[in-house]
Order: structure tokens, then C-alpha cells, then sequence
């Protein structure tokens, strides 16, 4: 059986431009300072909202891990890079993984079925529904 977990996209809005952060639940990291382990959201940005991802094959950019405190995270971003609120919310199942791609199984509240992340070269990576 395969483990369930979490995912949120934020809708990132910085001065009059906007962009979606996709966040999938990962594993546990070592936090850093006092050695436990916390688990971190693999992001992704994209250009388009929720109910767009996936209709075309869309570009998606590889960015940091975030903290987990950002799947349930709206307000204001740290360092004056503007505001995020929460577009979409749910669990998802990582179907098959390898070095250049994750197939995931998405159950949000729009956003329902297969998506595969495909790596192109550097953060550069694409999302398309299967």
C-alpha cells in the first residue's frame, strides 16, 4: 500500500504578479540546529492556477524545500516577497518515482487524478495530467 500524503498549492502574489507554488509532502529531513527530523514540502512554481494544471503540458520550476508549517500557512512571506493564500488542499499517493521524474495520484478539491513531473535539465521540470 502506498503512503498518503499531503499536498497545497499557494497562490503567491508579489508586487502585482502572481505565480503557484505546488508543495508535496515529502519525507523527514534533519532540521537544522538541534537535530530532529521534520518533514519538508518539495516545491514547485508554476504559472498557472489549479484548475489550469495539467489541461497542457505546463513548465514548472524546482524551487527550495519549504517547511511543513505551509500546508495550512496564509499571510504575509518572509523577507517582503509578498503574501500567500491557499488555492488548493489535499493528499496524494507518489505512484513511481526515478532520478528525472514523479508520478503522483492527486485527491484535491479540484485538481483529481495522475500528474507526472518530468525533469528537463537544472530546476527546469514540466507537469502534464496522464
Amino acid at each position: 500500500m502506498r503512503k498518503v500524503r499531503r499536498f497545497v498549492i499557494q497562490e503567491h502574489t508579489e508586487g502585482g504578479c502572481v505565480h503557484w507554488d505546488l508543495m508535496l509532502e515529502g519525507g523527514e529531513s534533519l532540521s537544522e540546529g538541534n537535530g530532529a527530523r521534520e518533514s519538508f514540502l518539495e516545491t514547485y512554481r508554476v504559472g498557472v492556477p489549479p484548475d489550469k494544471l495539467g489541461l497542457d503540458v505546463n513548465s514548472a520550476q524546482k524551487i527550495f524545500d519549504h517547511s511543513s508549517k505551509f500546508l495550512n500557512y496564509e499571510g504575509s512571506v518572509k523577507g517582503g516577497t509578498g503574501s500567500v493564500t491557499i488555492a488548493e488542499r489535499g493528499t496524494y499517493q507518489l505512484l513511481e518515482e526515478g532520478a528525472d521524474y514523479r508520478r503522483v495520484m492527486l485527491q484535491g478539491q479540484k485538481l483529481k487524478g495522475c500528474y507526472c513531473l518530468n525533469h528537463i535539465e537544472g530546476n527546469r521540470w514540466r507537469i502534464r495530467k496522464f
